[in-house]
């Protein structure tokens, strides 16, 4: 069998560690080296969450409490039962031989055997399953190669609530658990959900209109956190619920004025866009963490491994939002290598297209030249552009819930009235206006993709545009 290979497992636990005792349970002898003094960073190898610390060492799982919060156990202690995945009584579970991967946040643990496989535990009942996903159920395997994992629990005894877009709070019901994947290249980023079926196939973006390469990856409370080797860092608060994914939820892109009663309870959309974190002023090596710290999406705090003037040892860490990188001291053995300061930055293959067609009325006659601009069904949607006039407007157009075909590609999208536009008189702005939104602000659209072919459709218009060529 092949051996699941995650790049961003660095140094294994004894290369950063020194001895310690009173580690011990039945059947499972005490580690012949230690586990960590403490845990900075979320790594594959070690994790942490507002309660516990976790390391993994020689293939089996070892925890205790967090420190910073208190609580039991104080000294490390394999994960129950034994350090490895286990439920006792259940028929078909089979426990792994040992472990190579973990991931911690909220209330959330999972950890992956030598194949890949995926075993999930809550920490409140320390239930171990195999199982992911409703229907169907089956076995997550993370594919080969893959360069980072992450977990990500947004919960109504953490976080417990969401701003979105319009900045309306959502209270949490139940929690949101996300497994997030950067690919071999780093040029993707996929998520699984144990609602969804057990496979890794939702896209998130990335950075640049998705040029951005990642080097690292981390997430918690739904908010991802990724660096390239040049040091550049983006932010983003994503999942199933808040990219207007899950079928169960009211969602608009209409604009929410505060205490509407008619769309309060809606969640509004487009998503929350990458933001971009300022560099680290100072050496850091590719390690990074994102821990959250509180209630709402601000509460988040943003690790990066480093060393500073005097070369001690450390990190740098910001609040989520705002903040100036301050370092913190920790005098411990590096857990990454050290990065040029002088890298300079790489940006992948342009996954986005543009496009040339028109805009038919087919109700009242009429066609309007139009065209489609750095549009992907992989990065959410693009722009939609005409000119008339001498004068260009441009109009966002939002993609979400895609499905993929075995030639085909699909989704749901809405054109949203810009204020550029809504406040234009000239170009053809008010003809225009009756064209695609009449009265109001969001013209919902059926978007279809075949070959170079990319169709929008709703009520009386239908535009039609065929892929430009590419220089």
């Amino acid at each position: 069998m092949n051996r699941l290979t995650l790049k961003l497992i660095l140094p294994p636990c004894a290369a950063v560690i020194a001895a310690v005792t009173d580690v011990s349970i039945a059947g499972v002898h005490a580690p012949e080296t230690a586990l960590p003094d403490s845990v900075y960073f979320k790594t594959g190898q070690t994790s942490f969450t507002e309660k516990y610390v976790f390391a993994i060492h020689q293939g089996r799982i070892y925890y205790r409490a967090n420190p910073d919060h208190g609580g039991l156990p104080e000294r490390w202690q394999p994960f129950p039962p034994d350090g490895l995945p286990g439920r006792t009584g259940l028929r078909g579970f089979k426990s792994p031989e040992s472990v190579s991967y973990l991931s911690a946040d909220g209330d959330n643990l999972i950890a992956l055997d030598a194949d890949g496989a995926v075993y999930y535990a809550k920490l409140y009942d320390f239930v171990w399953t195999d199982v992911w996903g409703l229907f169907p159920k089956g076995t997550l395997k993370v594919p080969e190669g893959a360069r980072a994992l992450a977990v990500s629990h947004r919960g109504k005894n953490g976080v417990k609530y969401y701003e979105d877009t319009s900045g309306q709070k959502h209270e949490m019901s139940v929690g949101v658990t996300t497994l997030y994947l950067l690919d071999r290249d780093g040029g993707r980023c996929l998520y699984a959900d144990p609602w969804l079926p057990p496979e890794f196939d939702h896209h998130i973006c990335l950075p640049l209109k998705g040029r951005f390469v990642a080097e690292n990856l981390s997430a918690s409370g739904s908010t991802l956190f990724v660096s390239d080797r040049s040091g550049r860092m983006f932010t983003r608060l994503y999942d199933y619920d808040t990219a207007g994914e899950n079928p169960l939820l009211p969602y608009t892109y209409e604009k929410i004025p505060p205490g509407e009663p008619g769309l309060r309870n809606r969640r509004a959309l487009p998503a929350e866009d990458w933001l971009e974190q300022p560099p680290v002023p100072g050496r850091r090596t590719e390690i990074i963490t994102i821990a959250q710290n509180g209630e709402g999406n601000s509460a988040r705090e943003l690790r990066v491994e480093g060393i500073d003037a005097a070369g001690v040892t450390g990190y740098y860490t910001k609040p989520l939002h705002g903040g100036r990188w301050k370092f913190v001291k920790t005098g411990h053995r590096l857990v990454g290598t050290v990065r040029n300061a002088r890298t300079a930055a790489v940006e992948g293959k342009r996954i986005t297209a543009d496009y040339s067609g028109d805009i038919r009325n087919r109700c009242g006659g009429g066609v309007l030249s139009a065209s489609l601009k750095e549009f992907s069904f992989y990065c959410e949607g693009g722009t939609l552009q005409t000119a008339a006039e001498g004068v260009t407007h441009s109009i966002p157009l939002h993609l979400r819930r895609v499905s993929r075909g075995k030639d085909s590609v699909s989704a749901e999208g809405a054109l949203v009235l810009p204020d550029s536009l809504k406040n234009a008189h000239g170009g053809g702005a008010a003809a225009l206006r009756r064209l695609l939104f009449g009265s109001g602000s969001v013209l919902a659209v059926r978007v279809a993709g075949r070959g170079d072919t990319v169709t929008l459709s709703a009520r009386c218009v239908e535009m039609i545009f065929t892929q430009s060529a590419q220089h």
